[in-house]
Protein backbone atom coordinates (compact mmCIF):
# COMPACT_ATOMS: atom_id res chain seq x y z
CA UNK A 1 0.00 0.00 0.00
CA UNK A 2 1.57 3.56 -1.00
CA UNK A 3 1.62 5.90 1.79
CA UNK A 4 0.48 9.65 1.29
CA UNK A 5 2.07 12.31 3.37
CA UNK A 6 0.34 15.37 2.73
CA UNK A 7 2.17 18.42 2.77
CA UNK A 8 0.16 21.50 4.03
CA UNK A 9 2.07 23.79 2.23
CA UNK A 10 1.64 22.15 -0.77
CA UNK A 11 -2.11 21.44 -0.69
CA UNK A 12 -2.82 25.24 0.27
CA UNK A 13 -0.63 26.13 -3.66
CA UNK A 14 -2.57 22.91 -5.42
CA UNK A 15 -6.67 23.50 -6.04
CA UNK A 16 -9.53 21.84 -4.22
CA UNK A 17 -10.04 19.70 -6.84
CA UNK A 18 -6.57 18.05 -6.96
CA UNK A 19 -6.83 16.21 -3.40
CA UNK A 20 -10.95 15.84 -3.90
CA UNK A 21 -10.29 14.24 -7.55
CA UNK A 22 -7.50 11.70 -5.76
CA UNK A 23 -9.66 10.60 -3.34
CA UNK A 24 -12.90 10.19 -6.12
CA UNK A 25 -10.05 8.13 -7.76
CA UNK A 26 -9.02 6.16 -5.48
CA UNK A 27 -12.92 5.58 -3.85
CA UNK A 28 -14.48 4.65 -7.50
CA UNK A 29 -11.30 2.10 -8.05
CA UNK A 30 -12.34 0.10 -4.95
CA UNK A 31 -15.75 0.61 -5.53
CA UNK A 32 -15.57 -0.72 -8.78
CA UNK A 33 -13.05 -3.70 -7.94
CA UNK A 34 -15.70 -4.46 -5.18
CA UNK A 35 -18.87 -4.39 -7.35
CA UNK A 36 -17.13 -5.69 -10.45
CA UNK A 37 -19.38 -8.43 -10.72
CA UNK A 38 -22.43 -6.12 -11.07
CA UNK A 39 -23.18 -4.91 -14.48
CA UNK A 40 -23.28 -1.21 -13.42
CA UNK A 41 -20.65 0.66 -15.25
CA UNK A 42 -20.78 3.72 -12.68
CA UNK A 43 -24.21 3.95 -11.97
CA UNK A 44 -23.41 2.37 -8.18
CA UNK A 45 -24.63 5.86 -6.38
CA UNK A 46 -27.64 6.25 -8.79
CA UNK A 47 -28.87 3.24 -7.29
CA UNK A 48 -28.29 4.47 -3.80
CA UNK A 49 -30.12 7.87 -4.47
CA UNK A 50 -33.60 5.79 -5.77
CA UNK A 51 -32.81 3.63 -2.82
CA UNK A 52 -35.77 1.44 -1.33
CA UNK A 53 -38.35 3.69 -2.76
CA UNK A 54 -39.35 5.29 -5.87
CA UNK A 55 -38.64 8.80 -7.09
CA UNK A 56 -39.02 10.65 -10.60
CA UNK A 57 -36.58 11.02 -13.22
CA UNK A 58 -36.81 14.72 -12.72
CA UNK A 59 -35.79 14.40 -8.48
CA UNK A 60 -33.47 12.17 -9.48
CA UNK A 61 -31.52 14.38 -11.75
CA UNK A 62 -31.97 17.21 -9.02
CA UNK A 63 -30.42 15.00 -6.17
CA UNK A 64 -27.31 13.85 -8.41
CA UNK A 65 -26.68 17.38 -9.84
CA UNK A 66 -27.40 15.99 -13.48
CA UNK A 67 -29.77 17.21 -16.07
CA UNK A 68 -32.28 15.08 -17.19
CA UNK A 69 -30.72 13.93 -20.45
CA UNK A 70 -28.08 12.04 -18.56
CA UNK A 71 -30.19 10.57 -16.19
CA UNK A 72 -32.77 9.78 -19.14
CA UNK A 73 -29.26 7.62 -20.17
CA UNK A 74 -28.35 5.92 -17.41
CA UNK A 75 -32.27 5.05 -16.37
CA UNK A 76 -32.54 3.47 -20.22
CA UNK A 77 -29.22 1.67 -19.54
CA UNK A 78 -30.34 0.47 -16.19
CA UNK A 79 -34.00 -0.65 -17.69
CA UNK A 80 -31.79 -2.38 -20.32
CA UNK A 81 -29.91 -4.34 -17.60
CA UNK A 82 -33.37 -5.42 -15.32
CA UNK A 83 -32.42 -3.01 -12.50
CA UNK A 84 -34.94 -0.24 -12.81
CA UNK A 85 -38.50 0.45 -13.53
CA UNK A 86 -39.51 3.36 -14.96
CA UNK A 87 -43.03 4.10 -14.79
CA UNK A 88 -45.40 7.18 -16.29
CA UNK A 89 -46.52 9.00 -12.98
CA UNK A 90 -50.31 9.25 -12.51
CA UNK A 91 -50.09 12.28 -10.76
CA UNK A 92 -48.53 14.01 -13.47
CA UNK A 93 -48.76 12.10 -16.66
CA UNK A 94 -45.56 14.21 -18.08
CA UNK A 95 -43.06 13.07 -15.30
CA UNK A 96 -41.78 9.31 -14.41
CA UNK A 97 -41.26 7.31 -11.38
CA UNK A 98 -38.26 5.07 -11.57
CA UNK A 99 -37.99 2.64 -8.87
CA UNK A 100 -35.89 -0.87 -8.39
CA UNK A 101 -36.78 -4.62 -9.90
CA UNK A 102 -35.78 -7.15 -7.72
CA UNK A 103 -32.89 -7.50 -9.62
CA UNK A 104 -32.13 -3.90 -8.39
CA UNK A 105 -32.56 -4.16 -4.84
CA UNK A 106 -30.14 -7.08 -4.65
CA UNK A 107 -27.75 -5.02 -6.35
CA UNK A 108 -28.64 -2.21 -4.21
CA UNK A 109 -27.43 -4.43 -0.74
CA UNK A 110 -24.33 -5.03 -2.90
CA UNK A 111 -23.47 -1.57 -2.85
CA UNK A 112 -24.82 -0.60 0.43
CA UNK A 113 -22.33 -3.39 2.40
CA UNK A 114 -19.30 -1.95 -0.36
CA UNK A 115 -19.75 1.62 0.19
CA UNK A 116 -20.12 1.04 4.27
CA UNK A 117 -16.51 -1.28 3.67
CA UNK A 118 -14.73 1.47 2.01
CA UNK A 119 -15.76 3.98 4.30
CA UNK A 120 -15.26 2.31 7.32
CA UNK A 121 -11.89 1.45 6.41
CA UNK A 122 -11.12 5.34 5.07
CA UNK A 123 -12.32 6.53 8.54
CA UNK A 124 -10.66 3.47 10.75
CA UNK A 125 -8.74 5.18 13.51
CA UNK A 126 -9.49 8.64 12.80
CA UNK A 127 -10.48 10.78 15.64
CA UNK A 128 -14.16 11.59 16.56
CA UNK A 129 -13.35 15.38 16.36
CA UNK A 130 -11.16 14.95 13.77
CA UNK A 131 -14.40 13.48 11.47
CA UNK A 132 -16.93 16.32 12.53
CA UNK A 133 -14.41 18.50 11.40
CA UNK A 134 -13.71 17.28 8.16
CA UNK A 135 -17.47 16.45 7.51
CA UNK A 136 -18.13 20.52 8.76
CA UNK A 137 -15.55 21.38 6.34
CA UNK A 138 -16.61 19.40 3.34
CA UNK A 139 -20.20 20.85 4.21
CA UNK A 140 -19.17 24.06 4.06
CA UNK A 141 -17.04 24.02 1.31
CA UNK A 142 -20.39 22.21 -1.26
CA UNK A 143 -22.87 25.34 0.47
CA UNK A 144 -20.21 28.18 -0.36
CA UNK A 145 -19.83 26.72 -3.74
CA UNK A 146 -23.65 25.69 -4.74
CA UNK A 147 -24.22 29.26 -3.33
CA UNK A 148 -21.48 31.41 -5.65
CA UNK A 149 -22.69 31.94 -8.81
CA UNK A 150 -19.88 31.99 -11.18
CA UNK A 151 -19.60 35.53 -12.90
CA UNK A 152 -18.55 36.78 -8.57
CA UNK A 153 -15.50 35.20 -9.30
CA UNK A 154 -12.40 36.46 -11.14
CA UNK A 155 -9.20 34.72 -13.03
CA UNK A 156 -6.85 38.04 -13.36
Amino acid sequence: MKVYIVNYLSLSMDPLLKPFSLITKFYGGMLGKMLKNLPLKRYHYMLLVIGDGQITLKDLAANLRVDKVTVTRAVHYLEEKNVVIKRTNQKDRRSYIISLTEKGEIYLKEIKIAFHAIDRLCMEGVDAKIKNNFFNALAYIMNKLEGSPVKKLKCN
